[in-house]
């Protein structure tokens, strides 16, 4: 084939272009697709460079111009319709779409530009994370501010005699209170009642105990017992939180955040969740690395995010395991390593998070052997420190 060649044909799906060459070779008209797998690839890099087009040599352009006229028709649609247009005498077809190719290739160079400006690789990540969360976050948007965290001090309050427990909040004990309402709401000892669990936990609440308050808080998130009211969770939450409840603190972040019974703001949501995380709370320094990793209501920080994720991946708090392994495996404020990554997963995994195990089912296939077992190695590691310190923090006594 001659080195003088005439676009005859321009598209952007191979498909037709395949057709079209077809076409011109059975009337024994030979021709050639250019650039039909970059556009297989990546249809905005198939814009840039002009389309697909099928080309032929300078000596079979009339006789292909004819085929096609004959065949398709002159249609007087854009050069990327997957349409045919005769060549003025002269001029390539190359000629015809430069300046057509130029405005693409600058729009396309300005949007990969916006992109790489807003999608750092901590934003990248963070995306990444919630789009694989979403079915998870449907099923039960809310499970990360549920009710209160387990302590010994607590379960060993629900287990006491009944008798003894309501006759102290009868008198008034807003402890006892508290501890009666957690009995009616999982029926211990009781039969199982939400409406009299909020009617003891409100009691509680009023006398001032800043666990009734935020377990109110709660009730009102869930409609238990009350009617779910997004004012009413964010206000209890509030009261708790300002006297420093830090499970509250973190509560009422995520109410800013997420804009779940008051104005979404970010900033004061950073503001809320770093109270809690200064008082060790998991759910706060977790919400807080997240906020860090995607530069969301603070500068972007990934060494802080990343220490943040390990102080509450050590606590137990699954979201953090899971997002420490994304640290590991986007090497963000950290060298990359894979094994790591795995092994986070895994222990995210194995207490029940969605999207981790969803890490877990992709990333077999991308490790051998040696690595996998050095996964399993660290996260048993791990399991054994998680264990150690949720020990610790359950023996602590919680807030009044």
């Amino acid at each position: 084939m001659s080195d003088d060649q005439f676009v005859i044909f321009t598209t952007h799906n191979s498909a037709e272009a395949d057709l079209v060459r077809g076409l011109l070779e059975s009337h024994g008209i030979a021709s050639f697709v250019a650039d039909s797998n970059v556009a297989r690839l990546i249809s905005l890099y198939s814009h840039a460079l002009g389309g697909i087009r099928v080309r032929v040599s300078a000596a079979d352009r009339e006789a292909a111009e004819l085929v096609l006229q004959s065949t398709l028709g002159v249609r007087d649609r854009a050069p990327f319709a997957g349409s045919w247009s005769p060549i003025s005498s002269g001029t390539t077809g190359q000629e015809v779409s430069s300046g057509l190719d130029a405005r693409w290739a600058i729009v396309c160079i300005l949007l990969f530009v916006g992109l790489l400006a807003f999608f750092s690789p901590g934003r990248v990540a963070y995306f990444l994370g919630r789009t694989r969360a979403a079915h998870h976050q449907k099923k039960n948007p809310d499970q990360r501010f549920t009710l209160e965290r387990s302590s010994v001090e607590l379960k060993n309050a629900i287990s006491q005699p009944t008798g003894p427990v309501e006759s102290r909040a009868k008198a008034g004990d807003p402890n006892a209170q508290y501890v009666l309402g957690w009995k009616y709401y999982f029926g211990s000892g009781v039969p199982q009642n939400d409406m009299l669990a909020a009617q003891w936990m409100r009691q509680s609440a009023d006398r001032g105990s800043m666990k009734g308050q935020y377990f109110l808080g709660s009730l009102y998130m869930r409609g238990c017992g009350v009617p779910k009211n997004e004012s009413e969770m964010a206000r209890w939450w509030q009261m708790a939180a300002e006297r420093g409840y830090p499970r509250a603190q973190a509560a009422l972040g995520w109410a800013y955040q997420a804009r779940r019974g008051v104005a979404k703001d970010e900033k004061t949501a950073a503001e809320w969740y770093r109270k809690a995380a200064d008082q060790d709370e998991p759910e706060g320094e977790a919400r807080l690395g997240e906020m860090l990793l995607a530069g969301r209501g603070m500068k972007q920080d990934y060494k802080e995010a990343g220490k943040l994720f390990e102080k509450a991946a050590i606590k137990g708090n699954s979201d953090a395991q899971f997002d420490l392994g994304r640290i590991y495996e986007h090497g963000l404020g950290v060298a990359k390593d894979p094994g790591q990554a795995y092994g986070w997963y895994l222990v995210s995994a194995s207490l029940g998070n969605d999207r981790a195990v969803d890490e877990i089912n992709s990333w077999r296939s991308y490790l051998n052997v040696e690595e996998l077992t050095q996964a399993h190695e660290w996260a048993t590691s791990y399991e054994n420190q998680i264990a150690i310190a949720k020990s610790r923090e359950e023996a602590k006594p919680s807030h009044r």
